[in-house]
C-alpha cells in the first residue's frame, strides 16, 4: 500500500508542475484520471494526502513562475560583474559561451567576444571560478520560431536562466573561492584538461561518459551514434552511474571496508560526483535514486517507493522535470 500510496503522490505532483508550468493540457487530463483512481481507493489518507500534493506544488510553480517574471530583463545595454566557473566555459574560435551568474545571483546565458589570443587560450585553460567586467546587451533567450524546433527559451528557463548577455569583456579575474561547490566545479575543469591530453576517441569517451562533457572533437563520431539509434550509451545518467559504484565498491572492498562503511562513503560521494558529472538532471535522477536505493537497504525500502519519492523530491525542486528528457524513470533502482 505504501508503494502504491507513494506512486499516486509522486504523479500527482509531477502532472500538476506539468500542467501549471509547461501548459500541457494532456497532464491536466492525466492529472484527473489519477485522482479519480485515488478516489476509487477509497483511502481517506491517500486522497488527503494527494491534494496536499497537488497544492505544494501548484504553490511551488506560482513561486516559481512569479521568479521568472521578476528575473526575466527587456532588451538593454548590459554593464556589469559576471562569475563564470571554469567548467562552464565552450570555446569556438573568438567566441566564448558560458552560463554566468550575476551579482545579484541569477543565471544568465553569457556570449563573450574574445579580444585576443592570449584571452582564448587563457579561458581554454583556466581552472579556478573567473570574474568578468562585461559590457554589451541583455536580453530574452529567443524562443522556438519553427514548428518542432528545439526551444531554447523553454529549456533554459527549466535550467533558471532567462537571460542572455551577448558582449565583451577586455579583462578576467581569477578567483579564489574556499566554497565545496566551487572546488567541485575546479576538480571537474582539471580532469577535462587531464582527459583532453589522451588519444581521440578515448579523450572524446572519457570526457562524456566521467564528467559529462561533450568534446567538439568527437562530433562527427556522435552523429553517427544518434543515427545508429545509442546515443544514450554515451550520456551519463543511471546505467553509468550503477557501473561505477560498482567499481567502487569493488575497490572499497579490496581495501578491506566493510559494507556499511562502503555504503556509507557512497551516500557521501554521490551527491560529489552530481558536481563533478556536470550536473545534468539525468544524472541528478540517477544520483538521488542510488541515494535512496542505498538508504532502503537500511528501513527497508522497496517496490517502486524509492522512484516514487526521487520523483517527488524532484519534482518539487525542479517542477518542470517531467518535461525535461532526463525525467526520472526506474533504471537505477533497478539494476543497482
Amino acid at each position: 500500500m505504501a508503494s502504491l500510496r507513494g506512486l499516486f503522490l509522486a504523479l500527482a505532483a509531477s502532472l500538476t508542475a506539468a500542467w501549471l508550468i509547461g501548459h500541457q493540457n494532456w497532464a491536466a487530463v492525466g492529472l484527473l484520471l489519477l485522482f479519480g483512481r485515488v478516489l476509487c481507493q477509497r483511502d481517506r489518507r491517500t486522497t488527503w494526502l494527494t491534494v496536499g500534493v497537488i497544492v505544494i506544488i501548484g504553490l511551488r510553480c506560482g513561486q516559481l513562475l512569479a521568479q521568472r517574471q521578476a528575473q526575466t530583463q527587456p532588451a538593454g545595454d548590459f554593464t556589469g560583474q559576471l562569475t563564470v566557473q571554469p567548467d562552464a566555459w565552450r570555446i569556438n574560435g573568438d567566441l566564448a559561451s558560458a552560463v554566468a551568474v550575476t551579482e545579484s545571483g541569477s543565471k544568465v546565458q553569457l556570449f563573450l567576444t574574445l579580444q585576443s589570443q592570449d584571452q582564448q587560450r587563457q579561458l581554454q585553460e583556466v581552472t579556478t571560478p573567473v570574474k568578468l567586467n562585461v559590457t554589451g546587451k541583455v536580453e530574452q533567450i529567443l524562443p522556438a520560431t519553427n514548428t518542432n524546433e528545439f526551444d531554447r527559451r523553454a529549456y533554459q528557463a527549466n535550467r533558471g536562466i532567462y537571460n542572455q548577455v551577448t558582449g565583451k569583456a577586455p579583462v578576467l579575474v581569477a578567483q579564489a573561492s574556499h566554497r565545496l561547490t566551487d572546488f567541485l566545479h575546479q576538480l571537474r575543469a582539471n580532469f577535462s584538461h587531464h582527459m583532453a591530453n589522451l588519444p581521440q576517441p578515448l579523450a572524446g569517451y572519457c570526457r562524456r561518459l566521467l564528467i559529462g562533457e561533450q568534446d567538439p572533437a568527437t562530433a562527427s563520431e556522435m552523429v553517427a551514434v544518434k543515427q545508429l539509434g545509442i546515443i544514450h550509451l554515451f550520456c551519463l545518467s543511471g546505467l553509468h552511474l550503477v557501473v561505477l559504484c560498482g567499481v567502487v565498491r569493488g575497490l572499497f572492498a579490496r581495501l578491506g571496508l566493510t559494507k556499511e562503511t562502503s555504503r556509507g562513503l557512497l551516500l557521501i560521494l554521490l551527491p560529489l560526483y552530481w558536481v563533478v558529472g556536470g550536473g545534468s538532471v539525468s544524472l541528478g535522477r540517477a544520483s538521488m535514486m542510488m541515494e535512496l536505493q542505498l538508504l532502503g537497504q537500511l528501513v527497508g525500502l522497496r517496490g517502486m517507493l524509492p522512484w516514487a519519492i526521487s520523483l517527488l523530491i524532484q519534482t518539487l525542486i525542479s517542477p518542470s522535470i517531467l518535461l525535461s528528457m532526463g525525467a526520472s524513470c526506474p533504471t537505477c533502482y533497478r539494476f543497482a
